[in-house]
């Protein structure tokens, strides 16, 4: 198994009736390792994310996009109503648009993950 600089092993979650498998990391486990390795109170952890949270989200809703460096850009993303058919039924029903969050990885992030391999 390759090492991740310290990040858990992979393992399964089930959030819901949704069960996905891969290198998940409760919040409780991300305030511990900033706790550890930047020495400072767990306290004080929890008070940067939860504001890194709300600018991220803030800038996100404002701009409908985020680039951090040396991370990759955010980019909220629309996707257009459709026609769909039941498959069953053969009823035709209507896909309403939606607009979603996607993700760009920088070019810093996909050589380190090409290292890291």
């Amino acid at each position: 198994m390759r090492d991740f600089h310290g990040l858990p092993p992979f393992r399964s979650v089930t959030r819901g009736n949704i069960r996905r498998t891969g290198n998940f990391m409760s919040q409780e486990e991300l305030v511990n390792m900033i706790s550890e390795r930047a020495g400072i109170s767990k306290q004080t952890v929890r008070e940067i994310i939860a504001a890194f949270a709300s600018i991220w989200s803030e800038e996100i809703v404002s701009a409908g996009e985020l680039m951090l460096d040396d991370i990759g850009e955010f980019l909220v993303e629309h996707r257009p109503g459709r026609k769909g058919i039941n498959t069953e039924t053969r009823e035709v029903f209507v896909i309403p648009p939606k607009d979603y969050l996607s993700f760009t990885p920088s070019r810093e992030l996909i050589e380190w993950s090409n290292k890291a391999t």
